[in-house]
């Protein structure tokens, strides 16, 4: 078979592969709809096209859901017309709730309704606490699923480089769900003797942040980092992969320090610049988040949908 044939062939199955899987996602969603077709509420976090065209389906099975975007000024959908004129004729049949106010801003400029700033996990109390608990210990955290998109395996490797250092003086946790984690990434963890914390609560969450030097934070799939958010709110730098949406959260805050995306080399050493000039605290970057979060607690907000 010719190269090309062979080229041909192979983008013809993974068009095929993606369209199927486009069709089970609309599928199980209208399904899921109809079943619970009495239900008072429904929520729906949109990131990307399929998010966008499930939103109109749920739209036009005559449900009004509260809707939270998660995503950056550069995503391509917001360019596609089709899928942007979409979003905005949804959007005037539901509640959109942006991150941040410039979020919101660049919403409107796509003609979408924006009804508001919706919280993150971490309320202003949860932050006032965090304010109180800060100490001179050495911790790199992660947060985050423990899956390998979040980048897990990466957060392991720049463990592993600070063991064979012999610094001792460095505490490493991980904090999030596991239960979606490969067998393999929790044995590199346990090896390079990371504490795992599990799930947090947003209390608890802030306290980590708080007294955190440094979030690693090596995540290939957020379409708007909302962990980078909150861990910025509490005055920890982060060291995250060079992505749009991170690009986008620097700009506007600071207090992150990007590497090359997928490097994980980089992100071992950039964190070891960092700890050792003693740069980790990033109040004026903190301030800033803190300026355009919602003042709501995740609890309250979303109970008054419910």
């Amino acid at each position: 078979m010719p190269a090309n044939s062979a080229v041909n062939s192979r983008s013809h199955v993974v068009l095929v592969a993606r369209s199927a899987r486009f069709i089970a996602a609309v599928v199980a969603c209208a399904m899921t709809l109809f079943k619970h077709r009495k239900t008072a509420s429904v929520f729906v976090n949109v990131g990307n096209g399929l998010d966008i065209v499930l939103l109109a389906l749920v739209v036009r099975m005559r449900f009004s859901p509260v809707v939270i975007v998660h995503t950056s000024r550069g995503w391509a959908h917001y360019r596609n017309r089709v899928l942007s004129s979409l979003f905005a004729w949804a959007s005037r049949r539901c509640l959109v709730f942006a991150l941040t106010k410039r979020q919101a801003g660049f919403l409107r400029e796509c003609s979408v309704s924006v009804s508001g700033i919706a919280p993150t996990l971490l309320s202003k109390a949860s932050l006032d606490v965090a304010r109180s608990c800060r100490h001179e210990s050495r911790r790199l955290v992660f947060a985050g699923r423990m899956v390998e998109e979040k980048g897990i395996r990466d957060f392991a490797h720049v463990v592993v480089r600070f063991r064979c250092m012999h610094t001792e003086s460095l505490e490493f946790l991980a904090a999030g769900d596991a239960r979606d984690a490969r067998l393999e990434d929790l044995e590199a963890l346990r090896d390079a003797e990371v504490r795992v914390l599990g799930p947090l609560d947003e209390t608890d969450l802030a306290r980590l942040f708080a007294t955190a030097s440094v979030l690693v934070y090596p995540s290939r799939s957020d379409t708007y980092p909302l962990v980078v958010l909150e861990a910025l709110s509490c005055g920890v730098h982060v060291v995250a992969y060079q992505t749009e949406a991170n690009e986008e959260v620097l700009e506007r805050y600071g207090g992150m320090a990007l590497v090359p995306y997928g490097d994980s080399e980089a992100l071992f050493r950039r964190t070891c610049e960092l700890l050792a000039s003693g740069d980790t605290d990033r109040s004026t970057a903190s301030a800033r988040v803190r300026a355009e979060l919602s003042e709501f607690a995740a609890a309250e907000w979303y109970g008054q949908f419910i």
